[in-house]
């Protein structure tokens, strides 16, 4: 992958106008503040409709005309299913990843709690011959589950949170120096006892006219003694040991982070292949039904509108033919057309017949002998 510092060269440059075309990994929408962005491609599915609609919405802020494309075809939908067994891979596998770690940094159950260690995913997987993206997830998992600490930031910010309360620390036998470092961080920092926080181990070195590494060394120390959890700044992926290291078979992944993660990823990853997969209902009123928009609207402008505008018809004929043809198709199948053009009324049969021959092209509809029926396999 690219450095840190080249990205946000390729970026700024693409900001500028200085380079045309940028190619993003799923990040691309995240803080990205362009407004004449013409046209974004997806070569791939996000993971749901949630991911697409910020994506693609990046076309177009400027009001002018834009675009966006997904490239899809019938494989893909093979492709988006496996992502659910990659990002959910089995809870047997996930329990023997955590035991992998335990033996990869010579961790003994009951030991390791706080402490950091860098992690090489690829030289890991290496040597256990796991899968790197089940890994990935299982670490994610993991973390969830409140095991471990992953974090794949190549440079990553120190962080600091205080396990003792706040009148506990009063009553803390510590020395003179280590009590003006947590007096110092109280007096420069808040919310310190609820959440992580950012730390700047210089600043602190500054104030307390110490050096940087006498700094670093008391808040290792004041973590050894568990006063506070502190993740010092590092420039490879790590991943922290939240707690002592459990035996096997006292790890378990509650349902809430997995079973109940599992189904709502499935619920999204289905949308996202019906949305690719449709070729009936207008895909701007296809997102706004799915957001729980009221009376959405056809566009007009997407490509479902367009093969629509086609026959001639609007969209509110061509909708309505349509829903008639399928309700008197599911009544009876096969119709003659003579007798289903009768079924369709107050739409002149030219209309009908122009509805007709679009869903037959289309494989919704088959037409054999002159009897029309619902296709067995209809796509969208």
């Amino acid at each position: 992958g690219l450095s840190h510092e080249e990205k946000v060269y390729k970026q700024n440059a693409w900001k500028t106008g200085e380079c045309r075309v940028i190619v993003s990994t799923n990040a691309f929408g995240m803080g990205i503040d362009k407004p004449d962005v013409r046209l974004v491609i997806h070569m791939d599915l996000p993971n749901s409709l949630e991911e697409y609609y910020q994506e693609a919405g990046r076309a177009g802020r400027d009001g002018e005309r834009s675009y966006a494309i997904v490239l899809y075809t019938k494989a893909d939908s093979v492709k988006l299913k496996k992502r659910v067994s990659d990002s959910f891979p089995r809870k047997e596998f996930i329990i023997r990843v955590y035991e992998a770690l335990g033996n990869y940094f010579q961790v003994a159950v009951g030991s390791g709690g706080s402490n950091v260690y860098d992690f090489n995913l690829h030289e890991f997987c290496h040597v256990f011959k796991f899968s790197h993206l089940q890994t990935h997830h299982a670490l994610k998992i993991l973390e969830l589950a409140g095991y471990i600490e992953y974090t794949e930031e190549v440079d990553s910010r120190s962080r600091l949170r205080f396990l003792a309360f706040r009148d506990e620390l009063y009553s803390l036998n510590l020395s003179k120096d280590n009590d003006e470092l947590v007096h110092t961080i109280l007096r420069n920092y808040t919310g310190v006892f609820s959440d992580d926080v950012y730390i700047d181990e210089a600043m602190l070195a500054i104030r307390l006219g110490r050096t940087r590494e006498e700094v670093y060394q008391a808040l290792i120390h004041l973590a050894r003694l568990r006063y506070i959890y502190y993740v010092p700044h590092k420039k490879t992926p790590f991943i922290v040991y939240t707690s002592s290291r459990e035996d096997t078979q006292f790890v378990a992944i509650p349902k809430s982070v997995y079973e109940e993660r599992k189904k709502r990823f499935e619920k999204r990853i289905a949308s996202m292949a019906d949305y690719a997969e449709n070729e009936r209902i207008c895909r701007s009123r296809m997102l706004l039904i799915y957001f729980d928009e009221k009376n959405p609207k056809d566009c007009g402008s997407c490509d479902v509108c367009l093969r629509k505008t086609e026959t001639g018809l609007t969209n509110y004929e061509f909708n309505k033919i349509e829903t008639l043809l399928a309700e008197s198709l599911e009544a009876t199948s096969p119709q003659r057309l003579d007798n289903l053009l009768q079924s369709i009324p107050g739409f002149p049969a030219e209309k009908v017949i122009k509805v007709i021959r679009f869903l037959v092209d289309r494989g919704r509809l088959s037409l054999n002998d002159d009897e029309i029926a619902l296709s067995v396999h209809r796509p969208g």
